[in-house]
């Protein structure tokens, strides 16, 4: 008896390990995907084209989706080296910029060490440090202002760039508007 209360039991609970099916594809038109096997490799099958063509039909949609991948996979690096020669432009602005502030400046010489090492949050903070104590100071404040959001650009962050690339921007230009109040006006 308790063989076939353990098969019932069996027979039962099958249905909840199977696994789930394909869902429905609906699909429109003459052509259908087919799903083959565990791997999902898909094909289309036209029903009004010969089955030979349709052969043929599948291995060019498999041969220009393994280029569109290849192309996909050449713009994606095209794309990292314009950033990167983005990115290594402004790191030797920043570089030159700190070497200018003199080598009597050790927070300057720090910075642009920490930089050197890839450690961008570290010479942040340093270059948060110089901004803290260079506020009064003009065309210092705006450089280093600049330098900063610099910078954060280098990290990929904008939106914190943004802030101090305006206000090196107020900086250089107030002192004319107010010598020149329609300067920007065409």
């Amino acid at each position: 008896m308790r063989i076939y209360i353990l098969i019932l039991i069996l027979l039962l609970s099958s249905p909840v390990f199977a696994k789930e099916p394909y869902k429905d594809i609906e699909t429109y038109g003459k052509c259908s995907p087919i799903i083959e096997g565990n791997n999902n490799k898909t094909t289309v099958n036209c029903y009004d084209i010969d089955p030979r063509a349709n052969n043929q039909l599948n291995e060019l949609l498999d041969k220009n989706l393994k280029l569109s991948q290849s192309l996909n996979k050449n713009l994606e690096l095209l794309q990292k080296i314009k950033e990167a020669e983005e990115w290594a432009k402004r790191y030797h602005d920043l570089e030159e910029s700190l070497k200018a502030m003199g080598d009597d400046d050790t927070d300057a010489k720090n910075a642009l060490g920490l930089i050197k090492e890839g450690e961008l949050d570290k010479a942040g903070a340093i270059l948060d440090k110089i901004l803290k104590k260079q506020e009064s100071q003009g065309d210092k404040t705006a450089e280093n202002q600049y330098n900063r959001g610099q910078l954060f650009l280098m990290q990929y962050k904008p939106l914190d760039a943004l802030p101090h690339l305006e206000k090196a921007l107020h900086v250089l230009i107030m002192p004319h508007l107010k010598e020149k109040p329609n300067l920007l006006i065409p």
